[in-house]
């Protein structure tokens, strides 16, 4: 009889796991676009370049709305890219091994 007792607490378990798996992407690619920038004086140049562009465009009223501008298009753009870990691997072992 309370069946739906059950199946409601599965459905919110479910949802929970969904969102904690989403949030773990995106900090993963989150750190893969930084590590990516820190490691590659190329990628760096071309993302600073875009930011101040979008900087420049921005109607942001303040420098709050700015940051939070800024915060969203740069999580927006790292899950986007979504660097593979491997290539970020790479680029640090280069850096490691000095090629």
């Amino acid at each position: 009889m309370e069946w739906w007792i059950i199946g409601g607490l599965a459905l919110v378990v479910i949802m929970l796991i969904a969102v904690y798996r989403a949030s773990l992407r995106e900090n993963r690619n989150i750190t893969h676009y930084a590590l990516m920038m820190l490691a590659d004086p190329g990628v760096y140049e071309a993302q600073r370049k875009s930011l101040l562009e979008f900087i420049s465009k921005s109607d942001a009223k303040g420098a709050s709305s700015l940051g939070s501008e800024v915060y969203v298009v740069t999580g927006n753009l790292a899950n986007r890219l979504s660097f593979n870990a491997l290539a970020v691997a790479g680029i640090l072992w280069k850096l490691k091994s000095g090629v």
